[in-house]
């Protein structure tokens, strides 16, 4: 059992440590969790209530998610796996308890370890550890709530524990529901016994939410009203999907482990009637009551939508039969241990192909610093047609999570460097997403690329003047503009590092037939210019000249040509041989491999990942001949 633990472990640490944090929208909440931290090291205690306190969802996964983060304040660091890591080990814990409650129940260790086996093999209870998630904190929770609920003859421990569960992860209430009903029912000595249980499970359960709903009410918060709205809120995916989502979900996260499971769960079923092992009958009446009341909720009552993370509460139950049946067919006979060894041999080795995906899943922030170092080592002619794919996600924007959106992939490229989004795994797509939008995925290609273009645009024209120690110079750049609207700048040049860098783009406005020309200079701002009427149905040529486009100033250029220091802090942009944009500019320190033309490289937030018009040549020119 201890190198169980101990590989389980190592594993949820090892992808904690490869990154991928931050991909999830709803891992903004540990933000909360680091801000309240650092009110608390600087004794704002107040503000700290009011950053813990002012949103009732998954309150108690924001107060736990304090501890990493003093941890990370307090000469640490910053490493962005330790609250991951952190996190992550409930899930360990959770299996440690699925062996205490299957201990304690049949007495047996051997059931007891195979139970703990099977949930150890679960993808489901591994794939989320590396993200900052309330999900495996509240599943630990919920499991010691079951384990306290067996053992006493009060159900106080088990209502407590299931309050804190629910108070760290608010999906995960029927599942605290389930194991309130088990704690109440388990020991039956007389109806009035289990009324007393149930009356202690409920005070158990009532304080931790009315000590919560009292910060809440001190941060000004009403915790009740407050919940009730945000359950109102879990209405992306597919309310018909209902009776058939959590099959569906755990065939895409366990393959083949999920039809032996389910037949050591129908031989449960008999083992229990046939009162060999009769304490088998309470996991799989768990487990139906479950599966029926979260499918009845979505599909019957459509009162909230599945997802993955909330179908997933059915595992432990189901890993607790499969444990029980397969000790009964160990211990049956000779044969049966045999086929009970074969089977376990089975489900570990479909378990290492399950884990290998999520091993070698890499994700957009550690992609595009990878295709960033790859795309500095290309030849200074080719960076001009060099693009990411697939690789951005910005913060501010959820839309990529929950929509099924793809890039358009131009018709001649030479790939430099790919690896497989995160959502092209399958398991994924069940945390928001509806099946035609799975549908959508299986058409589309949305595999992150480092490319260069081929064709018109796609290698300067003209190269640098060689007395420019590498560095472009100004641009000439002649492009089609793009066809659509976005509300973001299209990225014609940008320079620098991430968060240290500048951005010259173009604001579409199709529909008015005129654009406007921006620069941001990531921390010092920027500006646009007012509307200018275009023809989108023509090439347009723009001239731009930035100060990172030139060598530094302690550069000897500046001896021989003093005359282009004048432009190390202008910044001048013409748009088809007419003076647009001449004003003074401070620019970030840029290398001359940090220039990119038609691609956001940076992931700054003012424009869009990539030019999406079509960009016909581009060439180096005198910043001087612009005026």
């Amino acid at each position: 059992m201890a190198i169980l633990l101990l590989v389980s472990a190592i594993l949820r640490i090892g992808i904690a440590l490869e990154g991928g944090q931050l991909f999830w929208p709803d891992e903004n909440r540990f933000t909360e969790s680091k801000d309240a931290a650092g009110d608390i090291k600087d004794r704002r205690f107040d503000a700290a209530t009011k950053a813990l306190f002012s949103h009732s969802d998954h309150v108690l996964f924001k107060v736990i998610g304090v501890v990493p983060a003093l941890c990370m304040m307090m000469g640490l660091g910053a490493p962005a796996w330790l609250p991951s890591v952190f996190f992550g080990l409930f899930s360990v814990g959770s299996i440690y308890m699925i062996w205490r409650i299957s201990l304690r129940v049949s007495g047996d260790p051997e059931e007891a370890f195979l139970s703990a086996t099977v949930a150890a093999s679960f993808s489901c209870l591994f794939y989320f550890t590396r993200h900052y998630f309330p999900y495996d904190v509240s599943l630990c929770f919920a499991l010691l709530g079951l384990y306290a609920g067996l053992g006493a003859k009060k159900g106080f421990l088990a209502g407590i524990w299931c309050s804190l569960a629910f108070l760290t992860y608010n999906g995960y209430w029927s599942l605290c529901a389930v194991i309130l009903g088990v704690a109440t029912l388990y020991h039956t000595e007389s109806f009035a016994a289990s009324v007393r249980r149930a009356a202690y499970a409920l005070l158990g359960l009532a304080i931790p939410i009315l000590v919560i709903a009292g910060f809440e009410r001190a941060a000004g918060t009403n915790y009740f009203k407050d919940v009730i709205q945000f359950s109102g809120t879990i209405t992306m995916g597919d309310y018909h999907e209902g009776w058939k989502f959590i099959a569906r979900y755990l065939w895409q996260s366990e393959k083949g482990i999920e039809p032996i499971v389910a037949l050591l769960f129908a031989l449960a079923l008999v083992l229990g009637f046939s009162r060999r092992r009769r304490h088998l009958l309470w996991w799989v009446a768990s487990c139906a009551v479950l599966y029926l009341g979260l499918s009845w909720m979505c599909a019957g009552l459509q009162k909230f939508v599945l997802y993955g993370r909330v179908a997933r509460s059915v595992v432990p139950f189901f890993a607790l039969a499969a444990g029980g049946s397969l000790a009964a067919i160990g211990q049956a006979s000779r044969a049966g241990r045999f086929a009970q060894v074969g089977l376990v041999a089975l489900i570990v080795l479909l378990a290492g192909v399950n884990f290998t995906p999520i091993l070698s899943q890499q994700f957009p922030d550690e992609f595009r610093l990878a295709a960033q170092r790859a795309a500095e080592r290309l030849p200074l002619e080719e960076r001009v047609g060099a693009r990411i794919l697939n690789a951005f996600q910005y913060p501010w924007s959820e839309a990529f999570h929950y929509q099924a959106i793809f890039a358009p992939v131009p018709d001649r490229y030479r790939t430099i460097l790919k690896a497989r989004h995160p959502l092209e795994y399958r398991p994924f797509q069940y945390e928001g997403y509806s099946p035609d939008q799975r549908d959508l995925f299986d058409a589309n290609d949305i595999t992150m690329r480092l490319i260069v273009l081929e064709g018109p645009g796609a290698t300067l024209s003209v190269p640098p003047d060689p007395s420019m120690e590498g560095y472009l110079g100004a641009l000439r750049i002649e492009a089609t503009l793009p066809p659509k609207e976005f509300g973001l700048g299209e990225p014609l040049v940008t320079t620098g590092k991430t968060g240290h860098g500048d951005f010259f783009y173009v604001l579409c406005t199709p529909s008015a037939g005129t654009i406007r020309l921006g620069v941001d200079h990531w921390g010092y701002g920027g500006t646009v210019t007012k509307p200018i009427a275009v023809d989108y149905g023509k090439p347009h040529r723009f001239e731009v000249s930035m100060g990172s486009l030139l060598p530094p100033k302690d550069s000897a250029l500046y001896t021989r040509r003093p005359e282009l220091a004048a432009y190390l802090h202008r910044m001048v942009v013409s748009l088809d041989g007419r003076v647009v944009m001449d004003e003074e500019a401070t620019f970030n320190p840029s290398l001359a491999s940090d220039v990119n033309v038609g691609s956001n490289f940076l992931w700054g937030s003012t424009v869009r990942p990539n030019f999406t018009g079509t960009i016909l040549r581009v060439e180096s020119i005198n910043p001087a001949g612009i005026r």
